[in-house]
């Protein structure tokens, strides 16, 4: 069975998902609580980063590195106080494949980055013809 992730993003973030050409991100998960701007803007420019045409990394407080092939991923973006209101953006996305990459060093800090390629659903995928909607 699919698992379902709940994520809260800011705008940049939403916008660099929702208006992704390749439907291909990355997120980091590493040993490091923190991973700072210059990190993750290091590892975008990675050679397999750009070979694959993948426009952003994300680190593991913005995106689950748990998604399995087939999870769905309901994204909101965040008003401008930080909160998700009524008025918020969302979308959702289904995980179609997963990648990973690690860095091979054989140390307590290992870098893993997991490659999601998605889809971008439209509301319609949840509803099929003939249902009769709750009435």
């Amino acid at each position: 069975m699919a698992g379902i992730h709940f994520v809260e993003l800011d705008g940049i973030d939403f916008s660099t998902i929702k208006n992704n050409k390749n439907h291909f991100i990355g997120v980091l998960d590493s040993c490091s609580e923190e991973i700072d701007v210059e990190t993750l803007d290091r590892l975008n420019q990675f050679f397999i980063v750009r070979c694959v045409g993948i426009e952003n990394i994300f680190d593991n407080q913005a995106l689950p590195t748990n998604a399995r092939n087939g999870d769905l991923i309901l994204l909101s973006q965040v008003g401008e106080e930080g909160l998700v209101d009524e008025g918020s953006q969302r979308i959702t996305i289904k995980i179609n494949e997963v990648h990973h990459f690690q860095n091979g060093l054989d140390s307590l800090c290992e870098i893993n980055i997991s490659f999601y390629e998605y889809t971008l659903l439209h509301p319609s995928y949840f509803f099929y013809e003939g249902a009769d909607n709750g009435k």
